[in-house]
């Protein structure tokens, strides 16, 4: 017997990440201008996760640019001759990550970054949902009624509490 439904929202898209933060700080148009080595401050911290998103999204680039992420130098087709290339490396005094951008601009690194940072809070809201189903069946207190995904990729589980 169901008593009450809960639903459980999981949005997790709208959540503003170091490059937004990092473009309140840009005063003026240097997106030409290309970094030897450009630090951008994430929100993300689960390291697994990362790595996860970034295989994900380096599926998706050019081949031009699958060395992106990967340990390999290999050298970019443009005027510079530069060696693009992004890690991601752990800021103890903040506890989360922090991409670190050597030879690209600005709006190339924080389109990666952002994409990147799309996939992961995919993953991190499948790994909440999974932790949730977990608990939901070692419970008879409630039970998953339904799970839905909008439009947005929100998913909604309906929770019926047993009484």
């Amino acid at each position: 017997m169901s008593l009450f439904a809960v639903l459980l929202a999981i949005p997790l898209a709208p959540v503003i990440i170091g490059v937004d933060m990092y473009k309140m700080h840009v005063k003026h148009d240097d997106s030409s201008h290309i970094y030897s080595e450009l630090v951008i401050p994430t929100r993300m911290k689960d390291k697994d996760l990362i790595d996860e998103a970034i295989k994900k999204y380096s599926q998706t680039l050019p081949e031009s640019e699958k060395y992106l992420f990967t340990n390999k130098t290999i050298p970019l087709l443009d005027k510079s001759h530069s060696i693009a290339k992004m890690k991601f490396r752990f800021n103890k005094e903040l506890g989360t990550f922090e991409v670190v951008a050597n030879n690209v601009t600005r709006s190339q690194a924080t389109k990666h970054v952002e994409k990147i940072f799309d996939i992961y809070t995919g993953l991190v809201q499948q790994k909440v949902c999974e932790r949730v189903k977990t608990k939901l069946k070692e419970t008879e207190e409630m039970t998953l009624d339904n799970e839905e995904i909008l439009e947005d990729d929100t998913v909604v589980l309906t929770v019926g509490v047993n009484g």
